[in-house]
C-alpha cells in the first residue's frame, strides 16, 4: 500500500460542527460542566487524533517505513534508517506530533480544549503542506489526497478564523 487512504478525511465531516464549537470551549484552566459539550470535545480528540495517526503511519508505510507507535525511540529509528529519499520535514513534523499527541492523549480527563486546538488550527495546516512538499513520490493517489486536503485547509482556516 502505497497510499493515503481517503476515506481518512470522511472523519472530518462527523466533527465539524463539534469543532467550531470546541474553538469555542474554554481556555486552558477553565472546566467544561456540560456532559454534552465534553462528550463533543471526547469525540473531536478522538477523530483528530485518529486522523493524524492513520496519516503518518500511512505516509511513513509508502516510504518503507512501518511507524509502530509514536514515541520517541521510534522516532530515532527513522531518523537512522536509511531511505531512498528520506522525509526529513515530515520526520520532524511527526516528532511535533508526538509532543502534541502526548498532550491530547496522555490525560484524556482533562476538560481544556486547548491542546486539540494546535492540534486542528496549527498542526494539521503543516502536515498538509509538508505532505504536498514531499508526499508526491510515494503515495500513488497523492493528487486525490491533495484535493481533499485543501478542501479540509479551507474548513480549518474558515473555522479558526472564528
Amino acid at each position: 500500500m502505497r497510499e493515503i487512504k481517503l476515506e481518512l478525511f470522511d472523519l472530518f465531516a462527523e466533527i465539524d460542527d463539534a469543532v467550531v464549537e470546541m474553538i469555542k470551549m474554554p481556555q486552558l484552566g477553565e472546566t467544561v460542566s456540560d456532559p454534552q459539550r465534553l462528550l463533543k470535545l471526547v469525540k473531536v480528540r478522538h477523530y483528530l487524533t485518529t486522523f493524524t495517526r492513520n496519516f503518518m503511519i500511512q505516509f511513513f508505510y509508502a516510504h518503507g517505513v512501518v511507524l509502530k507507535g509514536f514515541y520517541p525511540e521510534r522516532l530515532d529509528e527513522i531518523k537512522k534508517k536509511r531511505l531512498r529519499r528520506k522525509p526529513s520535514q515530515m520526520i520532524g513534523l511527526l516528532a511535533e506530533y508526538m509532543h502534541i499527541d502526548n498532550d491530547v492523549v496522555g490525560n484524556p480527563y482533562v476538560r481544556a480544549s486547548e491542546d486539540l486546538k494546535e492540534l486542528y488550527c496549527t498542526f494539521l495546516p503543516k502536515l498538509f503542506k509538508v505532505f504536498r512538499a514531499e508526499g508526491s513520490h510515494a503515495i500513488t493517489n497523492y493528487k486525490e489526497v491533495i484535493s481533499r486536503s485543501e478542501s479540509i485547509s479551507t474548513s480549518i482556516a474558515r473555522n479558526c478564523a472564528l
